[in-house]
């Protein structure tokens, strides 16, 4: 049986985060010259209840969180591609970059990215929509809430038309602060979620060459056991599915006396959730 290396994740992802965010950043702001007033009116002719078609195509066709900084021909999928190849080299594992785990692996994240994405910033704009009708704004006022709001959550969409509506002056330095700080958030998400998902197809790759055998090897999960650790991760600690199993979390509770049960989520590997910093080891049956 190999000796297996159980690679630094956190550091591997964060050779990822900046170019990540930057890409999402930008993205974000070349959007927002594509929301005219003429687009803007067209959505609120449709009435309050409508989906804002023509802002939501918008969204759909732009590049955001699908291109590279270093390679505006490239998409997102080619960075996780590179992640999953970390992962492996620190194993010291050869990731063949059209091996089928990391194909699989990167084409998933990718859709999911995109999805995620999209939809925070459609709710964001659909609440802009929504506001300037019932308001009686018109199209031209209209333009300039959804204009800052772009790549922004709902919730902090509201933040950006509060500071509108009491500082003007400062609302571009706000929605700035916050695209950052989301594009980070949504960077070290993606980064961790590729660089486990990266040692998972390690762990497959190995299987395939005969390397682990998977009856007898587990995939366990590993908590950041400090005064940041959360309800819903410390319940995890120590979870052991099989390589081709999902982990499932039913339970929450930092200490055990404070646990109880919740409708539970089922993901593929760690993160639980968005700012989760748990990885995954792999440990063998005795």
């Amino acid at each position: 049986m190999p000796q297996i290396k159980q690679p630094d994740l956190h550091k591997i992802a964060d050779k990822y985060v900046k170019r990540f965010a930057d890409t999402f950043e930008s993205s974000a702001k070349a959007l927002r010259p594509k929301i005219t007033e003429a687009v803007v009116e067209e959505d609120m002719k449709r009435g309050i209840r409508a989906h804002p078609k023509s802002l939501y195509a918008l969204i759909d066709t732009t590049p955001i969180a699908k291109m590279t900084v270093a390679d505006a021909e490239a998409s997102a999928e080619k960075v996780y591609r590179d992640i999953i190849q970390s992962v492996g080299a620190a194993n010291a594992i050869v990731m063949d970059m059209d091996s089928p785990f990391v194909l699989e692996a990167a084409k998933t994240l990718t859709a999911d990215l995109v999805t995620n994405v999209n939809t925070e910033t459609k709710a964001a704009i659909r609440q802009m929509i929504f506001e300037a009708i019932r308001d009686g704004d018109p199209p031209a006022v209209a333009q300039k809430y959804i204009r800052q709001v772009v790549g922004l959550t709902k919730r902090d969409a509201m933040t950006v038309k509060r500071m509108m509506a009491l500082h003007p002056e400062r609302v571009d330095r706000l929605t700035q602060k916050l695209l950052r700080r989301r594009a980070i958030t949504i960077a070290r998400h993606e980064t961790m979620t590729a660089s486990n998902r990266g040692q998972k197809a390690t762990w497959q790759k190995m299987v395939a060459d005969d390397l682990i055998d998977p009856e007898t090897a587990r995939q366990t999960w590993i908590v950041t056991d400090d005064d940041r650790l959360c309800d819903l991760c410390a319940p995890m600690e120590g979870e052991a599915v099989a390589l081709d199993e999902d982990f499932t979390s039913t339970v929450k509770g930092v200490l055990p006396s404070e646990r109880k049960p919740y409708d539970g989520v089922t993901v593929e590997t760690p993160p639980l959730h968005i700012g989760c910093r748990c990885t995954t080891a792999l440990e063998f049956d005795d």
